[in-house]
C-alpha cells in the first residue's frame, strides 16, 4: 500500500524532493562531498545559450557540458517546493548534502566519476560545473 492512499486525498499531488537549490549551489554541495574546491562558473544566459549552439562535443567528441534544451531550461527559472508532500505525508527529508553524497557515491562506483589523481580513493566529477544565470 503506498503512503499517498494512507493519507493522501483522491487527487493529491505530491512532489517528493527537498529544499530548492540553485544550480550553482547544488555544485558547491557536490563538490564539497567530493572533497574538492572548484569554481563554479556561472555565465548569463545569453552567453550559456551561445556555447549551448556551437556544439563544441562535435570537435571535443565528448558529451557537451551544456545542450541547447538545458540552457532553455534554465531560462524558465524553474523552482521545486515540496511543502506539500512534507506536511500530508509527513515526509521525512534526508539531508541534501548527504543525498547529494549518496547519489556520488553510487556514480562512483558504476564508473560514473574517476579516480582523483590529487588524493587516494577521492573522486572527482568528469567536467566543470556549468550552468546559465536566468
Amino acid at each position: 500500500m503506498s503512503v499517498r492512499r494512507v493519507r493522501g486525498a483522491r487527487g493529491d499531488v505530491f512532489l517528493l524532493g527537498n529544499r530548492d537549490l540553485t544550480l550553482a549551489e547544488l555544485a558547491h554541495v557536490a563538490l564539497r562531498a567530493l572533497g574538492r574546491e572548484r569554481a563554479v562558473v556561472e555565465v548569463p544566459a545569453f552567453a550559456a545559450h551561445a556555447a549551448a549552439s556551437l556544439a563544441l562535443a562535435r570537435l571535443t567528441r565528448r558529451a557537451p557540458l551544456l545542450t541547447p534544451a538545458a540552457a532553455r531550461i534554465a531560462d524558465l527559472g524553474l523552482a521545486a517546493d515540496c511543502s506539500h508532500a512534507i506536511s500530508k505525508l509527513d515526509l521525512p527529508c534526508t539531508p541534501i548534502e548527504r543525498a547529494v553524497a549518496d547519489s556520488l557515491a553510487w556514480f562512483g562506483s558504476n564508473g560514473y566519476l574517476r579516480p582523483s589523481s590529487r588524493a587516494s580513493g577521492r573522486m572527482e566529477l568528469e567536467r566543470h560545473a556549468v550552468h546559465a544565470v536566468a
